[in-house]
């Protein structure tokens, strides 16, 4: 009887480290201006990697690179010579999927191509408050997942501006807006081929305010998969 109680007691503590052990994670995958794969996974370990995360995954061909970990060569099929951009949580990794320790809740999002490269918009130029009828400009830049030096206006993106929109020139700026009612007005940009700015994965929306503020006038609702527009972009870095 004493070893029946010994062993129910061991079993109990094993059960309970499986549980207190589990981590669910959301994995994302772009590819090729597409978003193929979102779907959340659990991971019963402690501790768990990313690396962990891609092998319940199933679906992500990772090449042993020894002493450095694992190298992500493709994901849900998506991939090149150099494998997909991590990013976890809106940022990019510092570290390898090996040593990316997951918690729960947490975003990984892989950005991959078959032939050019992937990137990203964002507002670079976006006043915090305006008075009525006020002018102002807003000016969209995009960057490259795979290049820091590759970071400059995009031309030809459409921004949102509470309910109206406006392209973008050649400089990356918007012709002159002008608002005129009182309120909060979100901000937005997206392009053909790229990750729109209000992308869940990096940050918020932002929004100006016009005189005194007042009512929120937005007119980004998304579409697609969850709720948002996903896009990514395919550019010649020369």
């Amino acid at each position: 009887m004493r070893y029946l109680g010994l062993m129910i007691f061991c079993t109990l503590i094993f059960l309970f480290a499986i549980v207190a052990g589990a981590v669910t994670v959301q994995i994302t995958v772009f590819c090729d201006g597409d978003l193929i794969y979102d779907s959340a996974v659990t991971v019963n370990k402690a501790n768990p990697t990313a690396y962990d995360a891609l092998v319940e995954m199933g679906d992500a061909e990772l090449v042993d690179w020894g002493t450095y970990g694992y190298f992500v060569n493709s994901v849900a099929g998506c991939g090149s010579g150099w494998g997909p951009a991590f990013y976890i949580n809106g940022a990019e990794s510092s570290a390898g999927v090996s040593d990316t320790i997951v918690g729960d809740g947490d975003q990984l999002l892989f950005i991959g191509q078959d032939s050019e490269t992937a990137g990203i918009l964002y507002l670079d130029r976006v006043p915090d408050s305006v008075d009525k009828n006020e002018s102002f400009q807003i000016r969209v830049k995009e960057r490259s997942v795979w290049s820091w030096s590759y970071d400059q206006p995009s031309a030809g993106a459409e921004v949102t501006v509470g309910n109206d929109t406006y392209q973008t020139g050649s400089d990356g700026w918007t012709e002159e807006i002008t608002l005129d009612y009182d309120g909060f007005y979100c901000v937005g940009a997206d392009k053909d081929g790229y990750i729109s700015t209000y992308a869940p994965y990096f940050g918020s929306v932002p929004y100006v305010q016009v005189g005194a503020g007042g009512d929120s006038y937005c007119a980004i609702t998304g579409e697609g998969a969850s709720g948002r527009r996903h896009n990514i972009v395919k550019y010649d870095e020369s």
